[in-house]
């Protein structure tokens, strides 16, 4: 099963299965712990409940694995919110790259079977022109994880992702999926203008996310320093900081519904 290609579900989900030693904690951490995922993933920052933020950063993308985009991003910087927490058997997030124009999600199911561990990578909301490097991606990775958790040496990780790359997408194809695209947008390229429309409220919404995700941060670094201070107005200012906060926080949960109706109307 640990060489198997992953499955197309449909126009915009990928799946993969594996099978890892257990036992199921362990594959769990791997998971969900920055200091774990950045071994086998991404740098990493999680707050571990439903809810919580997620974000990984990496380098750009290459544009020979995507096709061209409208500008080319000094990095790679994922955000989202994670929607299931339940240790050890599930963690499920959004999955949102402004720069590129992509709001997914993304879901790991474990299942402990004896001594080993079988995990179910579900990644969805996918425009066409992410399907193949999506699913070479985890792929590649979760080859990675398992050489980690085995103890096996790692091999360079483009010299196993380009191979698998060029097979997902004569996978792809085969399944009938349109991969060619207007610069860095989403997967239906059309002429229509409520299409159109939808497309370009989408860009705005993620933006809006992003300043949003943004404004946590700052609000929650305030908080952090002045909760070290003795001021006797401390009390008054975090209250107001913890109001902006949960206010923050319940616009972050908006505009991740609102992506998903977006989402409707173009998948």
């Amino acid at each position: 099963m640990n060489d198997e290609m992953g499955k197309i579900l449909n126009s915009h989900t990928v799946r993969l299965e594996r099978v890892f030693p257990g036992p199921i904690e362990r594959v769990f951490d791997y998971l969900s712990k920055p200091e774990l995922l950045a071994t086998w993933l991404m740098p990493a920052m999680v707050e571990p409940q439903v809810g919580g933020r997620i974000r990984f950063r990496s380098e750009p993308i290459p544009e020979n694995v995507i096709g061209p985009t409208d500008s080319q991003p000094s990095e790679c910087s994922i955000r989202g919110v994670i929607t299931h927490y339940d240790p050890p058997r599930i963690i499920s997030y959004s999955w949102n790259e402004s720069n590129y124009g992509v709001a997914t999600e993304v879901r790991f199911e474990l299942e402990q079977k004896g001594n080993d561990v079988h995990l179910v990578v579900t990644h969805s909301r996918l425009p066409g022109n992410f399907m193949a490097a999506v699913a070479a991606g985890w792929h590649t990775h979760l080859e990675t994880l398992l050489a980690l958790v085995t103890g096996q040496p790692v091999e360079e990780f483009f010299s196993r992702f380009n191979p698998r790359l060029e097979e997902y997408k004569v996978m792809v194809a085969a399944a009938g999926i349109a991969v060619t695209l207007a610069a860095g947008n989403q997967a239906m390229a059309s002429n229509d203008s409520a299409h159109d429309a939808v497309k370009n409220a989408r860009a705005i919404v993620l933006t809006k996310y992003d300043q949003t995700w943004k404004n946590i941060d700052n609000l929650k670094y305030k908080i952090e320093q002045l909760e070290k201070t003795k001021s006797p107005d401390v009390d008054r200012a975090l209250d107001d900081l913890y109001s902006d906060l949960k206010k923050s926080t319940q616009d972050l949960d908006q505009l991740e519904l609102n992506l998903r109706d977006l989402d409707k109307a173009i998948l």
